[in-house]
Parts: C-alpha cells; sequence; structure tokens
C-alpha cells in the first residue's frame, strides 16, 4: 500500500528562486527505511508491507513577511516532483501486485465475484504500472449503406452503428484457439493462462480500439512476445468480423460484395492480398478487391461417369439443387445458411480428369467457422444424388437409342 503525505510549507514565489531544499522520509511498516532496504522489498516474497513517502520542505525563517504558521501553496517543481515520486511509487506496488497474483493464479477457473473483484484491481494495476507492455489497435468495419469500410472511432450519420460489429468481434475473440481468452464483462478479456502469458488483458470499448495491456513476472522481453501473439490473435478477431458482416449482408440480401467476391469470381492468394495498400480517406478506408474473401471450410469432390460432361453436370447441379441459394451478382456463386445461423458461401469447380482418372466436381464451401452436418451430409449428399440421376438419365438416353448397346463397367457401377 503507497500513503504519500506532503507538508506544504512554502510560498509559491520561490519557484522562481532560491528554491529550498525538498525532504522525503520513506518508512515501510512505519520504521524509517533506506534506499538499500527499498530496493530489497521485491525480494520479499509473498509479504505485505506498508510504504509511507513523506515529502517535506521548509520556508525561509529568514522573510520578516512570512509567518511560520501561514499555509501556502508548495512550489511548482517540488510539486511536480513529489506527482513524479508518487507515480512511480504507485507503479512499483502496481507492478508487485501482478507479480503476487500471477502466482496465486495460474488460470481463470470461473468468473465468481472473487475472480472478477481480483480482476478489476488487476486492471487498475495494469494501467498504473510502468513496466507493462501496451498497444493500441484501430477498428474498422464494413457499412453496408455505403458498401466501405469506416473507421469505428468516428460516428456515423448514415442509418445504423456498429454495435453488430463489436458483437462478431467479442465473438470472434472467444472463438480462436491461438491464444485462448476468457471474456469476463463485456468487452473485457483475460488471457486463460496465466501462468504461461502472466497478465494479458484486451480492452474492446466500443470507441474504435482495441486496447492490449501485458504483464509478465519474467520481464519485458516475455511480455513484449505475448504482447505481439495478442496483437496478431485481435487484427484476425477484426477481419473474422468483417467477414462475417459481409456475409450476412450477403445472405440478406443476396448481393455480394467485392471486399469479400471479385466480379470476376477470382480467387485472390493471400500474398497478393498482403502486396496491396490500404489507403485511408477521411473515414473511409479502401481495401484491394477480395480482401475479405473467406478461406475453403469444406471440400468434396465427386467423379463423373465418363457419359456425362463437365458443363452440363454443373449446370444441372446449379439450376436444380442449388438455385434457391443464388447470388444475384455473382454466377456460380451459393450463399446458404445452416440450422446454427453460420452463413457460408458455396460454388462448384470443374476438375477435368485423364486416361487413368474421370472427370470431377469439386463442391467448395468458404466461411469463418467449421462446416455442420446440414451441408457436410444433407447438402452433400442430394448433391452426390443428384448426380447420379444425371447418369442414369444419360445412359437411359443412349440405352433407348440402341437397346443393344454393350454398357461400361463404370456404367453398371
Amino acid at each position: 500500500m503507497i500513503d504519500v503525505e506532503f507538508n506544504r510549507n512554502v510560498d509559491e514565489s520561490n519557484d522562481k528562486i532560491n528554491l529550498p531544499p525538498l525532504f522525503i522520509l520513506f518508512t515501510l511498516d512505519n520504521k524509517p527505511a533506506s534506499l538499500k532496504e527499498l530496493s530489497l522489498m521485491s525480494s520479499q516474497g509473498s509479504k505485505v508491507s506498508i510504504l509511507n513517502a513523506f515529502v517535506t520542505t521548509f520556508k525561509d525563517l529568514e522573510s520578516p513577511s512570512q509567518s511560520i504558521s501561514s499555509k501556502t501553496k508548495f512550489p511548482k517543481l517540488h510539486t511536480a516532483v513529489s506527482n513524479t515520486l508518487v507515480m512511480r511509487l504507485n507503479s512499483f506496488v502496481a507492478e508487485q501486485t501482478l507479480d503476487r497474483l500471477c502466482l496465486e493464479h495460474t488460470s481463470f477457473k470461473d468468473s465468481d465475484d472473487e475472480t472478477l473483484k481480483k480482476c478489476e484491481t488487476v486492471k487498475k494495476c495494469l494501467y498504473e504500472g510502468e513496466n507493462i507492455c501496451n498497444s493500441t489497435i484501430p477498428i474498422h468495419f464494413y457499412f453496408s449503406k455505403i458498401d466501405s469500410m469506416l473507421d469505428a472511432s468516428v460516428s456515423v450519420e448514415i442509418e445504423g452503428d456498429y454495435q453488430e460489429g463489436y458483437q462478431f468481434l467479442c465473438q470472434c475473440l472467444s472463438n480462436q484457439n491461438d491464444l485462448k481468452l476468457k471474456e469476463l464483462s463485456s468487452g473485457k478479456f483475460f488471457a486463460v493462462d496465466i501462468e504461461k502469458h502472466g497478465w494479458c488483458f484486451v480492452d474492446v470499448p466500443d470507441n474504435g480500439v482495441v486496447l492490449i495491456y501485458v504483464h509478465h513476472p519474467l520481464g519485458n522481453a516475455i511480455a513484449e512476445k505475448v504482447a505481439e501473439s495478442a496483437y496478431r490473435v485481435v487484427t484476425d478477431a477484426i477481419h473474422c468480423a468483417n467477414q462475417m458482416l459481409l456475409l450476412k449482408h450477403m445472405h440478406k440480401t443476396r448481393i455480394a460484395s467485392s471486399l469479400m467476391i471479385p466480379e470476376n469470381n477470382a480467387v485472390i492468394s493471400r500474398t497478393e492480398l498482403s502486396n496491396h495498400d490500404r489507403v485511408q480517406q477521411s473515414s473511409i478506408l479502401e481495401y484491394p478487391v477480395g480482401y475479405f474473401q473467406c478461406d475453403i471450410s469444406f471440400k468434396e469432390s465427386y467423379e463423373l461417369n465418363r457419359r456425362c460432361t463437365l458443363t452440363s453436370a454443373i449446370l444441372e447441379l446449379e439450376s436444380s439443387v442449388l438455385h434457391s441459394f443464388a447470388l444475384l451478382n455473382r454466377r456460380g456463386i451459393f450463399v446458404y445458411k445452416d440450422e446454427d445461423g453460420l452463413i457460408f458461401y458455396m460454388r462448384l469447380q470443374p476438375c477435368p480428369g485423364n486416361d487413368s482418372k474421370p472427370d470431377s466436381v469439386d463442391f467448395l464451401v468458404y466461411g469463418t467457422q467449421p462446416v455442420g452436418p446440414s451441408i457436410t451430409v444433407q447438402l452433400s449428399h442430394l448433391l452426390k444424388k443428384k448426380l447420379m440421376l444425371i447418369c442414369v438419365e444419360t445412359i437411359s438416353l443412349v440405352l433407348t437409342k440402341n437397346p443393344h448397346y454393350n454398357l461400361w463397367p463404370t456404367d453398371i457401377e
């Protein structure tokens, strides 16, 4: 605990000339302490001590205009020195408290009142400590009204707000596994593994930035590595949140943004996207086309009978099984919302075969989450069944024209 007491018995006019000396007395548990004894405090383990600092200076007694009993202001220079001392002492105590709590807790197992209370203490200490690694990450969210990315720190006059973006961001932070986080209150996250990551606090206020604070008992070098990991996790979560916003808009309107799917339906590599710079214009940030395209969440390949052509098979599947999921502005792209409310977009891709391998159709599903059984089982089964019917109809047509036609082994299979 820190207690600093000021004895302000000097006139403010002394700020300019002849400042009197400043006396500082430290006490530990109400006993005078030397600087050497103070330096040994960090090695006391879990022992709790009371540290007091008394800051004193005196009047110029030769000045007849001032009486000993008068109360005047502390000199500005002395006030600055005293405030610096208070800040440093509070920082020291904050870091000592963080180290002690690290030893008491190796992980977050629940969110009871006692844990929440200690987390509030940790947050306060992280704000006050000096040897704390911190970083600020700006947030840009997709705004469907103008089909652009907006700086979330700037208020918008367009109808709508960023609330849904913040909800998706917190959801993405909770779901990722690179740095396991636990949300103890709205937008307040702590790293679960305290023994490994120390105190890693991620704050998501609704003011357009994400704040990261890290303190590790093994020193700043380790804390910086944890902070770098947290930074990557947060930037990935912001990216994922914008993908979810774009997917929701796509499902609602049946219109794809070029930020997710280019107009030519091209799939752009991550390397190519990383080489494009983002351009800031006022509160709007311009991202390259396809920047928020999703990764493949599910893929299945269906072999075709040699009597079926790739083009006709894909057209038949798109016009029958997938027709109700088609987008209005992207040919061959389909959007689907599963029973858990997760949204994906899909496409069929032709894969020409060779002498030893038949043609096949790849069913590709893109999204931010693992695909559920409504796609992997039910929809996939419908596609496979439709391909079998196409094959049967093709063979039936051949036999109708020539009943004595010799079928291939693959036809019978």
